[in-house]
């Protein structure tokens, strides 16, 4: 049996669309845990429905939080005894025989981890994801998620995962990218991995959804001191890949503190006065990211950064912000 992970968390628009496309699988020896977390709309209601609908669907709820809502899920396969697990966002979609032919690939090849391409989806706009995962599934080289330049995604969803990696745990400190350090430890740990070279997942580009747009500057800090935590172990020895990722993050809080704010001098100083901040050598780290393939607008993010100079950093990252419609 394949156990369907589906966190949801207010989903009403999009969680019919997404349920129905895991019910119809072609393979059908499935189970939907459905894991409600703090919604403020109907979503809860709308896993019940379905609950009523179909008797493999099972309804959860959690803490409010993907980590939490994924962990409770994780939790109920690990009791039930299921041989295969995966991960569907509320908002993301599939095709068909998605786990059909990932489980018949993980057959074939003995395999404990199966991974797919996927669509990306920007509102009626759909492309198919072009990277190359074969040094993943050849050597388990998880430092290929960290190259810019490679445009890898270390994501959950794409993926089908043996029981055996039941045991890992999403961090829950970690809210922005939580599942690309759980597909990193699981990786780390997998005997094989295989590739379906497919694409079976359809992914709608969070940079649109009011969670990115209006990211609590309550929590940004958090997830990076927990991301680096746990590259510090994963990467161990490998200072490079650390430092670039330190930066990287440093400029994602100057960034969240500086989204629409009056005084970009007192927000981003205020932003960067922790001890997680303070503690970056910005320029080791700088030459770092960029030997990774920093892209243009991170270098321009970072030079102005370094340099203190927050007014115009600020003017640039609230014009991009207004620019996409934010």
């Amino acid at each position: 049996m394949i156990s369907i992970i589906v966190p949801v968390h207010n989903s009403e628009k999009t969680l019919d669309r997404c349920v129905e496309s895991i019910v119809k699988q072609t393979y059908k020896d499935i189970r939907i845990v459905l894991v409600e977390n703090g919604s403020t709309d109907a979503s809860f209601d709308k896993c019940s429905e379905w609950a009523q609908k179909d008797e493999r669907i099972v309804v959860l709820r959690s803490e409010k939080g993907v980590s939490n809502a994924r962990n409770k899920g994780l939790e109920y396969v690990q009791s039930t005894g299921s041989e295969y697990f995966g991960f569907v966002d509320s908002d993301d979609y599939v095709e068909s025989e998605m786990y059909g032919e990932l489980i018949a690939a993980t057959t074939a090849e003995n395999a404990d981890i199966a991974v797919c391409k996927y669509y990306k989806v920007n509102g009626d706009e759909i492309k198919v994801s072009e990277e190359d995962l074969t040094e993943l599934v050849a050597e388990k080289n998880i430092g290929i998620f960290f190259d810019r330049k490679r445009s890898v995604m270390g994501a959950v969803w794409k993926c089908l995962f043996d029981k055996r990696h039941l045991n890992v745990r999403f961090d829950p400190h970690i809210r922005i990218a939580e599942d690309l350090v759980y597909f990193m430890w699981t990786v780390k740990s997998a005997e094989k991995i295989c590739f379906v070279d497919k694409a079976l997942y359809y992914y709608s580009d969070p940079i649109y959804s009011p969670y990115y747009k209006h990211a609590a500057k309550s929590f940004v800090k958090e997830n990076a001191e927990a991301i680096i935590s746990n590259l510090e172990i994963l990467f161990e020895g490998h200072n490079d890949i650390i430092e670039a990722e330190k930066f990287m993050q440093y400029v994602n809080i100057v960034k969240v503190a500086l989204y629409g704010c009056d005084d970009s001098r007192a927000a981003a100083e205020e932003a960067t006065a922790d001890a997680f901040c303070r503690s970056i050598d910005m320029r080791r780290c700088y030459r770092a990211a960029v030997k990774r393939g920093l892209p243009w607008k991170e270098r321009l993010t970072a030079f102005l950064a370094y340099r203190k100079m927050w007014a115009f950093l600020g003017a640039i990252v609230n014009r991009n912000r207004r620019f996409k419609g934010e």
